[in-house]
């Protein structure tokens, strides 16, 4: 699909469905709320161009799950205590394939079949740490920060590959 959704809220963005049935499909999702999903109730999307999400302002986490296919992060921003958490059943990859930051947060968690790509990482900026876990199906971590320290917590990519790139 190529439409675009907007949701904006000063509150928060959650799935009340409390299952793993996608709550938002378009080409481009735009998501800019206090926080969005919950520890284990993740809100469920599917992007086929690319995924971005704001919860800056209010400084809350963030929980999102894809399902379908592989999680296109534009630009997903929250506080620099906030954690941002994406769950994807496929890769999870950088939707502008420029060196700009995608995921920028006090932690980061990702959990996916392989992170980022050799042509085209995907750009995190973490205050505390970041950490990757591809080791289900031994999926390639492409990470980098170009603008900044890359700080790495646990990275396991099972019999994958890691690379990193930093200034």
């Amino acid at each position: 699909t190529s439409a675009t959704v907007d949701l904006e809220t000063i509150g928060s963005i959650v799935d009340t469905n409390a299952d793993d049935q996608v709550n938002v499909l378009a080409g481009v999702i735009n998501l800019q709320a206090a926080s969005i999903g919950s520890i284990g109730n993740a809100l469920d999307v599917s992007a086929a161009q690319a995924l971005n999400a704001d919860t800056s302002t209010a400084g809350g986490d963030m929980f999102l799950a894809n399902q379908q296919g592989d999680l296109r992060v534009g630009q997903l921003r929250a506080g620099n205590v906030a954690t941002i958490t994406l769950d994807s059943s496929g890769q999870i990859v950088d939707a502008n394939a420029d060196d700009q930051i995608n995921i920028e947060a006090g932690v980061i968690n990702l959990l996916a079949a392989g992170v980022g790509s050799i042509d085209n990482p995907l750009d995190v900026f973490a205050v505390e740490k970041v950490n990757v876990d591809t080791s289900t199906v031994g999926g390639d971590i492409f990470l980098a920060n170009l603008q900044d320290v890359l700080r790495v917590g646990d990275l396991d990519a099972g019999v994958g590959s890691i690379s990193l790139q930093a200034v």
